[in-house]
C-alpha cells in the first residue's frame, strides 16, 4: 500500500495503514578516487539489498561508487520522517568529527557539499546518540558515548553562539553583510590566490574563497605597516 507522499505502508492486526520503518546506515569507505572519504550516511527501507548493490559499486551515488565500501553498520530504524531528519543530522555529526571532506549523506551527498551542516555537537538529538553508542561498530560507539556522557554536563556545554563561526553557521555568507565589491589590481588577484593556496596547504583542507578573503583583510588591518609600505610603493608620498 502506498501513502499519498510515496512512502509504503503496512496494515497492522487491525487493518490500520501504519509507515514503514526505514533502516538509518553508515557506510564506512576506503578513498579510491577521493583520498579523504570515509563515511556515507543514508537511510533504506531494505537494507539486505541497498548494501549489496553499495558493495557492489553500483549504487546510484557517486561518493560510494567512486570509492570502495568496506563495512556498515545499521543505526536503528524510524518512520521515514524521522530517519530522514536523524540521516542529516548523523551526517552533520560525523562531519564535524572527521572533516566536511571525508562525509557525504542526506542532503550532502553531492560531492561538492555548499556547507557544512549547522549540526551543533554539543546539542544532538538524544534518540540518535543512544542508538549510535549502542552499534556494534567501535568507532561509532566511541564517538556516540561520548555524546552521551557531554550531554549530562550542561555546566561545560557550550551554545551555538559561543561556537567558533565557521561551526556555527548555516552557510559561508551567513552573518556577512555584502558591503565591498573589490576592483583589484591583476597582482593583487594573483596574489590572493597564491595566499589561498598556502593557507589551505597549513590547514590541510579546502577553504572558502570568502573565509580567506576576510581572514587576509583582518590581518591587513591588524598590520597596518604593511599596509603603509603598500601604498608608498604606489606613490602615495609622490
Amino acid at each position: 500500500m502506498s501513502s499519498r507522499n510515496g512512502s509504503r505502508r503496512n496494515a497492522n492486526s487491525r487493518g490500520e495503514s501504519v509507515p514503514d520503518l526505514y533502516n538509518l546506515y553508515a557506510l564506512e569507505l576506503e578513498p579510491v578516487k577521493d583520498e579523504h572519504a570515509k563515511w556515507y550516511v543514508g537511510i533504506t527501507i531494505n537494507a539486505d539489498r541497498r548494501m549489496a548493490e553499495h558493495y557492489r559499486g553500483g549504487a546510484p551515488v557517486k561518493w560510494v561508487s567512486r570509492n570502495k565500501a568496506v563495512d556498515h553498520t545499521v543505526i536503528g530504524e524510524w518512520p521515514e520522517s524521522t530517519a530522514r531528519e536523524y540521516e542529516d543530522e548523523l551526517t552533520g555529526l560525523l562531519m564535524h568529527e572527521f572533516g566536511y571532506r571525508s562525509v557525504r549523506g542526506g542532503r550532502y551527498t553531492k560531492l561538492n557539499v555548499g556547507a557544512t551542516p549547522p549540526q551543533d555537537p554539543t546539542d544532538p538529538t538524544p534518540e540518535l546518540v543512544e542508538a549510535l553508542a549502542e552499534t556494534d561498530h567501535d568507532e561509532l560507539a566511541e564517538i556516540g558515548s561520548t555524546l552521551v556522557s557531554n550531554s549530562g554536563e550542561n555546566s561545560e556545554q557550550l551554545s551555538q553562539e559561543n561556537l567558533p563561526r565557521i561551526v556555527h553557521r548555516q552557510s559561508v555568507k551567513d552573518m556577512r553583510e555584502k558591503i565591498h565589491e573589490l576592483t583589484v589590481y591583476s597582482e593583487t588577484n594573483d596574489a590572493e590566490v597564491n595566499a589561498r593556496r598556502d593557507l589551505e596547504d597549513r590547514f590541510d583542507d579546502d577553504l572558502y574563497k570568502l573565509d580567506a578573503r576576510e581572514a587576509i583583510y583582518l590581518a591587513g588591518m591588524q598590520n597596518l605597516d604593511d599596509a603603509e609600505d603598500i601604498l608608498r610603493e604606489w606613490g602615495m608620498d609622490f
